[in-house]
């Protein structure tokens, strides 16, 4: 992900001692923003990026500071990490801050491939019969839970995205075909 200063079209300068100008302040109600100082070049991109990636508003105050809703240091210390935009910053602080690499870590099964294990023996979606979808009739479709029409929608490899009701259509849909 990481673009280069140059191509990015700002950079962000280190502290003095050589650590990441993000600090947390607090303003009035009690509202606490993330601040990030040093910005050189096209600030407003910078502050786009960050929005986008962290999901939360932001401003560019009068002096060029980029101000991000809420206590956000350590994510806006990953992103700018990433992004590679950092000068004067010691390389000690980027690693403290980059992401850790997960290696060999298997992700956790979801609720979907849990249920499906358990209807379908531990077969995979590609391994089911699709002579077993159609043998589901539409009663019983309509008597479904949501977890139970995504294991037969997984199983003949449709998306499994939606509320019951578009569930329920696609695997009808599925059935009749």
């Amino acid at each position: 992900a990481g673009q280069g200063a140059a191509n990015l079209g700002y950079h962000v300068t280190g502290s003095k001692k050589g650590g990441f100008p993000v600090t947390i302040e607090k303003r009035s109600c009690g509202k606490r923003v993330t601040v990030v100082r040093n910005v050189v070049g096209d600030s407003s991109a910078l502050l786009s990026g960050l929005k986008k990636k962290l999901g939360c508003g932001g401003v560019i105050s009068n002096d060029g500071i980029i101000e991000i809703q809420g206590e956000r240091q350590s994510a806006v210390e990953k992103y700018l990490t990433e992004m590679n935009c950092l000068k004067s910053v010691s390389n000690a602080k980027k690693v403290a801050a980059a992401p850790a690499k997960k290696e060999g870590k298997v992700a956790e099964p979801t609720k979907i491939d849990k249920k499906m294990a358990e209807l379908g023996g531990g077969k995979k979606a590609s391994m089911m019969p699709a002579a077993e979808l159609t043998s589901i009739t539409e009663q019983a479709a309509k008597k479904m839970k949501p977890t139970e029409i995504k294991v037969h929608l997984k199983a003949a490899g449709l998306s499994i995205q939606g509320n019951k009701k578009e569930l329920l259509a696609r695997l009808l849909e599925q059935i009749k075909r």
